[in-house]
């Protein structure tokens, strides 16, 4: 246990080498841990930690045969750990002096979330037999930023395990996540993670009918928090690649109201600093790509004020990373409004930022 709180401690720390010498040695002391009450050990919650810093750092770990038993003493033991907390709220939703400490319970999801981000289907079957539907519908009623923060995360997450798993989840979280989103300043990492996990959600259950009922008012919510001044940058990143990840899957939702984000999304697409192998900005720039040719009117309304920011957000590719999926499409964009803006086109390119019109020049010879 000391060896394991020590390791969490180092997450301030370049830990890498450390996890390199160590790692083999806190998965089987995580077994021990297993077998001891959370009630005010903060030692075994450093433990935890250490456990979700180490996964993180080498998911592959979770393959290896001989962690297969501590690893699966650490999955129970968190998911024990978020039952106590789960039990104590059914029994007494009100008396949160009565409940065990919720800082356990936040670092117990951290760590499922880990495991299932690296174990994948294996996973599969421990969550099922935990009734991990269940479990998380109670805590993302709970008004824990916190708490909520990590039910969001770890639902993300297992999106990487079972698109059915994910769907149950759902069904009984779905009632769940307007508050959330509708308070972002109460539940800021809360939110955050929500409009992340939904977004993952979209791409693996594209005709699910429990999100179908979700996203309409998730998209609304998602518009208000794109044109609150407030918002934090972050959560405007996470609202923006919902925005356009559901135009894959369903594009009449975002369509709607295009019109009304058009200039928040577009700046804030110019500064996702994409690069090809990051799969989420990807698909938000096809989203995009959808949007603009469903609507074209929306940006030729004003051109000389939509060009300038459309160029922005495709120019920020570095072209050598630009994924083919994106490049004629790009093309097809830029070329059709240079032809919209007529003789006006070579004042609103003047318009751009310089290395904007190196890029219009040099790649796309407009």
């Amino acid at each position: 246990v000391n060896l394991l709180d020590v390791a969490g401690r180092f997450r301030c720390l370049d830990h890498a080498s450390f996890l390199d010498a160590f790692g083999p040695l806190l998965f089987p002391s995580a077994l021990a841990c297993s077998l001891l009450s959370p009630e005010g050990d903060y030692g075994i919650m450093n433990a935890l930690e250490a456990v979700f810093i180490a996964v993180s750092a080498h998911p592959s770990c979770v393959s290896a045969p001989a962690l297969a038993a501590p690893l699966s003493a650490v999955a129970n033991f968190a998911i024990a750990t978020v039952t106590q907390l789960t039990s104590a709220i059914s029994q007494s939703p009100i008396d949160r002096a009565s409940w065990p400490d919720p800082d356990f319970t936040a670092i117990s999801l951290d760590v499922l979330a880990s495991l299932a981000a690296a174990g994948k289907a294996s996973m599969t079957a421990l969550f099922e037999a935990a009734g991990l539907p269940d479990l998380l519908r109670t805590l993302s009623s709970v008004t824990d930023n916190a708490i909520v923060q990590y039910v969001f995360s770890l639902l993300g997450d297992l999106c990487q395990v079972s698109a059915q798993l994910v769907e149950r989840c759902l069904a009984g979280i779905g009632g769940n996540i307007v508050p959330v989103l509708r308070n972002p300043q109460f539940y800021p990492q809360g939110c955050n993670n929500a409009l992340w996990a939904l977004g993952e959600a979209t791409m693996i259950l594209p005709q699910s009918p429990v999100l179908a009922e979700i996203l309409p008012v998730a998209l609304q919510d998602a518009t208000t928090i794109l044109l609150a001044d407030e918002t934090a940058d972050e959560l405007r990143v996470n609202a923006t690649i919902l925005f356009c990840r559901v135009a894959l899957t369903a594009i009449q939702q975002p369509a709607r109201y295009f019109e009304d984000v058009v200039d928040v999304l577009l700046e804030t697409m110019a500064d996702l600093s994409p690069g090809a192998s990051k799969l989420d900005v990807i698909q938000c720039f096809q989203g995009l790509c959808l949007l603009v040719q469903a609507q074209p009117q929306v940006i030729s309304a004003m051109p000389q004020v939509y060009v300038p920011l459309l160029a922005a957000a495709l120019c920020s590719w570095p072209p050598s990373e630009l994924p083919a999926s994106l490049q004629e499409p790009f093309r097809q964009i830029l070329a059709g409004y240079v032809q919209v803006c007529g003789t006006d086109w070579p004042r609103i390119k003047a318009s751009c930022d310089e290395v904007v019109q190196q890029v219009l020049s040099t790649v796309y010879q407009l």
